[in-house]
C-alpha cells in the first residue's frame, strides 16, 4: 500500500536525520515534503471516511468507523513487521550444512575474542576491590569443554592468556576491529534481521556476543542467507570505503603507498564537494564526511573496509561444499598484524 512507508522504522529514523540536515541538504529538504505530503494523504483519506461515517450513521456509528479504523492502522503496523520477518526468513538454504557449522564456530571465536576486548576496556575503570575478573579463566574453559583451544592460532592464544587487564590499547583496538565481521556472521547466519547501514555511526553491543557464547551449543545448521543476498551490501560497502578514504587522502591522513597522482585526485574531488557545499555528499547520521573530524573518519573508515573484506570473502565462499579453516585464516590476520 502506498502509505506503509510510515511503518517501517526505517522511515523514522531517515526523517529524524533529514530534519537535522534541512538547512544544508537539498535532498533531506526534498524527502521532508515527501514525508509530510505522504502524511496529509493519509490523514486526509483517514478524516474523510470518518466524516463520511458521521454524516450517514450518526455519533455511534462514527464512533464504531473510528474504532474500526484504529484497529486497520495497528493491524497493518503488525502484518507489516510480521511480513517482513517472515520474508527475511522464507528463502529456503543455499549454503551447506558444514560451511554453516564452521560459521557458526567462527562466530562463537569472535565474539570470545570480543568480549574479552569488552572485559579489558571495563577494566580501564578502578574496580572495587571486591570485584574478582574472571574472565581469562572462564574463556579458556569454555573453549576447551568445546574442544576449540588446540586449534587457535598462536596470536589469539597469546591475546587470550594474557592476565586481566593486561591489554595494551593497541591489542584492544586490533581486536575492536573485528566488530564487523562478527555483526556481518550474525547477519548472515539471521540472528539479527538486518545490519546496520554504514550512514550510520558504528554502535556495537555486548549482548550480541554474549548471546553467541551462550547459545553455541545449540546452533544447528538450516537457514542462512544466500550468497546472492550479501552482493547488495558489498557494493554499498565498497562505495562507502571509497569516499572514506578519498577524504582521508585529502586530508593527508594517508601517507604511505598514495601515489602523487592518487593524491590529486583526491583533492580535487574533496574540493569540489565541498564547493557544492556538501548536498551530494554522503552522510554518516547528520553530519557530511567532510564535516567528521579525523578520528571519526579513521573510525568509519576502519568499519567500512572490514565490512567489505568480510562480505567480499563470504559470498564466494558460502558457495563451499566442505568445511575448512579459510575463514577463520581470513578473520584471524586481522590480530596478527
Amino acid at each position: 500500500m502506498w502509505f506503509t512507508p510510515l511503518f517501517r522504522g526505517q522511515t523514522w529514523r531517515d526523517l529524524w536525520v533529514a530534519i537535522r540536515r534541512l538547512r544544508r541538504d537539498a535532498r533531506a529538504r526534498a524527502f521532508v515534503l515527501r514525508f509530510f505530503g505522504l502524511v496529509l494523504a493519509a490523514l486526509y483519506g483517514t478524516v474523510l471516511v470518518l466524516t463520511v461515517a458521521a454524516g450517514l450513521l450518526g455519533h455511534k456509528g462514527f464512533t464504531a468507523i473510528a474504532a474500526i479504523v484504529s484497529i486497520c492502522i495497528v493491524s497493518i503496523f503488525l502484518v507489516h513487521q510480521w511480513r517482513d520477518r517472515q520474508e527475511a526468513r522464507a528463502a529456503p538454504p543455499a549454503v551447506a550444512p558444514a560451511v554453516q557449522q564452521e560459521m557458526h564456530r567462527e562466530a562463537f571465536l569472535l565474539a570470545i575474542l570480543l568480549n574479552r576486548a569488552g572485559s579489558e576496556r571495563m577494566m580501564e575503570k578502578e574496580l572495587p576491590p571486591d570485584i574478582e575478573v574472571v574472565t581469562r579463566r572462564f574463556q579458556r574453559e569454555q573453549l576447551v569443554r568445546h574442544g576449540l583451544w588446540d586449534d587457535l592460532s598462536s596470536a589469539m592464544k597469546d591475546l587470550l592468556l594474557l592476565p586481566n587487564g593486561h591489554w595494551s590499547q593497541e591489542q584492544k583496538s586490533t581486536a575492536e576491529s573485528c566488530w564487523e565481521f562478527f555483526i556481518v556472521l550474525r547477519w548472515v547466519m539471521r540472528l539479527d534481521d538486518s545490519l546496520r547501514s554504514l550512514d550510520r555511526t558504528p554502535s556495537y553491543d555486548l549482548v550480541k556476543t554474549r548471546d553467541i557464547i551462550a547459545r553455541y551449543e545449540v546452533l544447528k545448521p538450516g537457514d542462512t542467507l544466500a550468497p546472492w543476498d550479501l552482493r547488495p551490501v558489498r557494493d554499498e560497502a565498497y562505495l562507502h570505503f571509497g569516499r572514506l578514504w578519498t577524504e582521508a587522502v585529502a586530508r593527508g591522513l594517508v601517507e604511505d603507498g598514495v601515489e602523487p597522482d592518487h593524491r590529486e585526485q583526491a583533492v580535487r574531488a574533496k574540493g569540489e564537494i565541498d564547493v557544492d557545499g556538501g548536498s551530494n555528499d554522503l552522510l554518516i547520521d547528520a553530519q557530511t564526511l567532510s564535516e567528521l573530524s579525523d578520528s571519526s573518519l579513521w573510525y568509519l573508515l576502519r568499519a567500512a573496509i572490514r565490512r567489505w573484506e568480510i562480505v567480499n570473502f563470504l559470498i564466494p565462499w558460502l558457495l563451499e561444499e566442505q568445511s575448512g579453516d579459510q575463514l577463520r585464516l581470513f578473520w584471524s590476520k586481522a590480530i596478527s598484524v
